[in-house]
């Protein structure tokens, strides 16, 4: 259990890192990428009510996750996603870094 827990610390940390680099506290999905995202809440028998990742921003220093899915809106914090979910939410945005990189230069 205390393993998890710090692997999850971990990795909201390294998430927390990679939006405070963009010194504007969040980072717009579609800004980085238009043809994917992210899923943070599955639905197995009806894609369209499959929640995809929109926007990661800090508040207070928690993260928070705005989703959509076809129907409706979501926002979950660093505590309500699993550690799957958070990991592949790190990956894309490591993934993305080039992206990332220039929204920066460009603000």
């Amino acid at each position: 259990m205390k393993e998890l827990i710090e692997l999850r610390n971990k990795i909201v940390s390294q998430i927390k890192a990679i939006i405070l680099s963009t010194h504007n506290d969040e980072i717009r999905i579609y800004d980085i990428c238009k043809g994917y995202s992210p899923i943070l809440q599955e639905d197995e028998f009806n894609e369209n009510n499959t929640c995809t990742l929109d926007k990661v921003y800090l508040r207070d220093g928690i993260v928070y996750f705005d989703g959509s899915s076809s129907y409706a809106s979501f926002t979950w914090t660093q505590d309500n996603l699993g550690i799957e979910i958070l990991a592949g939410v790190l990956e894309f945005l490591q993934e993305h870094d080039d992206k990332i990189k220039e929204l920066i230069d460009e603000q």
